[in-house]
């Protein structure tokens, strides 16, 4: 069901005023593609879709304008028609009236609009950058007591570019977000069908023939962009679990990591701390990497290495070092070499744990885990 303009507008208003606060955050390359992303989606178009340059820069140009106009504006209620609330409840008696809820109130947006196909998702990032979207719901489960909501095409969104995100007991996918993600990655594959990105699109009959030809057209055909977006979707799954992993971890980590976050001021020491938890959600029992490992998914254990970076690639060297071995052995594998990978799983996941125990203890005894931080920091170097 197409949401009314009044809902969208709020929404949007939103995600304008959270991209004008913290649009500073972004490098300048990662600040360009995420407003051609953000182009993409407000216009309904598909990554392998082209655009002139020239009308991009002129929509940037507008929406950086914009910006200086709203920067330090609060953010505003989300407004839906044809509701009326009243004590107990919302009613959906009155077409002429709308109900207004808290940006925050996902829980309470969501229960009006699920019926609608839609699903609302609010929340914060790194760096307590605040987040929203507005999307249609293509699919809804319930597992380990979280509801998880695959979102479809999305009606408003900021330049936040999650492929998922845990906010409260549910989980949030986002098909159109990874759509995205595997383009960049299939452009980087087709200029060199090499390495780890040729292990992952192989697995799933892209090969670097296909590839090559592909990129010699203007734009990725329709049997193209078909398949990636059955790799899309397959491998939106895997996103799924590493919140399902997160949701795991927050519960044995406490209130304590969210905690130090909000006091931590030294900003490697919270982007490790944020890598940690990521390696931990991946490794964990519940995790990405689990799930992988149980159905023997060689594409998707290529794109996990593949997409490595920052501590959260140093965090994982043996994993990464394994899943490379595994992988020139050919995509299918023998059975020992899922046993190396997991071992290499299992060791990761024993010392980062150690890790987090010890920061937490630390904060827990009163004390800083800065210096301990910069040390582990130091340690994880190459």
């Amino acid at each position: 069901m197409e949401p009314d303009d009044l809902l969208v507008s709020s929404v949007k208003s939103n995600c304008d005023i959270a991209d004008a606060r913290s649009w500073g955050l972004y490098s300048v390359c990662g600040l360009l593609m995420r407003l051609r992303e953000l182009y993409y989606s407000e216009h309904g178009l598909r990554p392998w879709q082209k655009v002139e340059n020239a009308r991009i820069a002129g929509w940037i140009g507008e929406r950086e304008a914009l910006w200086g106009e709203i920067d330090g504006r609060p953010f505003g209620p989300v407004e839906i028609k044809g509701l009326k609330v009243e004590t107990g409840g919302v009613k959906a008696d009155n077409p002429e009236e709308a109900a207004r809820f808290d940006a925050f109130d996902s829980a309470g947006i969501n229960r009006v609009l699920i019926d609608r196909g839609l699903v609302y998702a609010a929340g914060y990032g790194p760096h307590l950058r605040a987040t929203f979207f507005l999307a249609d719901v293509i699919g809804s489960e319930t597992e380990d007591g979280l509801e998880i909501y695959t979102c479809g095409r999305e009606y408003a969104r900021d330049l936040s570019a999650a492929v998922a995100m845990l906010a409260g007991d549910c989980v949030f996918a986002r098909l159109e977000a990874n759509e995205n993600l595997i383009w960049q990655k299939f452009e980087e594959y087709r200029a060199k069908p090499s390495g780890l990105l040729r292990a992952a699109f192989s697995y799933y009959g892209v090969a670097p023939g296909i590839a090559q030809r592909a990129g010699a057209a203007p734009e990725a055909g329709p049997e193209m962009t078909d398949m990636l977006s059955a790799v899309s979707r397959e491998e939106l799954r895997t996103y799924i679990r590493h919140e399902l992993g997160e949701a795991a971890e927050r519960k044995r980590l406490g209130p304590a990591w969210s905690e130090m976050l909000m006091e931590t001021r030294e900003a490697k020491h919270a982007m490790y701390l944020r890598a940690l938890k990521d390696v931990l959600a991946d490794t964990c029992p519940e995790g990405m990497l689990r799930y992988i490992m149980d159905g023997k998914k060689t594409g998707s254990l290529a794109f996990y290495a593949a997409f490595l970076a920052g501590y959260r690639k140093l965090l994982s060297v043996k994993i990464e070092k394994a899943a490379g071995l595994f992988l020139e052995k050919g995509t299918d594998g023998p059975r020992e070499g899922w046993a190396v990978v997991e071992r290499a799983v299992d060791e990761t996941y024993r010392q980062t744990k150690e890790i987090g125990s010890e920061i937490v203890r630390i904060h827990f005894s009163g004390g800083s885990p800065a210096r301990f931080i910069e040390d582990a920091i130091k340690k994880t170097a190459p």
